[in-house]
């Protein structure tokens, strides 16, 4: 992956639980904000981002996400 990011995960714990957001793309792309970015920004952006179909891997969306559940659900420390 050349350290680019796969996966952004966002957490929010409070007394009553826990609130996970992840976001993994398909395929990663700047689309219309890339045209508010000067170029040297954009490649920066671009290079620190990746999607899985990016990197070869054929699973659905479905899937990722099951696995995504699986991996957070596995490793929950209450």
């Amino acid at each position: 992956m050349d350290g680019r990011k796969l996966v952004g995960i966002s957490q929010r714990r409070t007394r009553e639980g826990s609130r996970f957001q992840c976001i993994a793309y398909e395929s990663f792309g700047l689309g219309p904000i890339e045209t508010v970015l000067d170029s040297a920004t954009a490649i920066r952006v671009h290079n620190q981002a990746v999607g899985w179909a990016d990197l070869g891997i054929t699973a659905s969306p479905a899937d990722i996400a099951k696995h995504m559940v699986a991996y957070i659900t596995a490793h929950d420390t209450e």
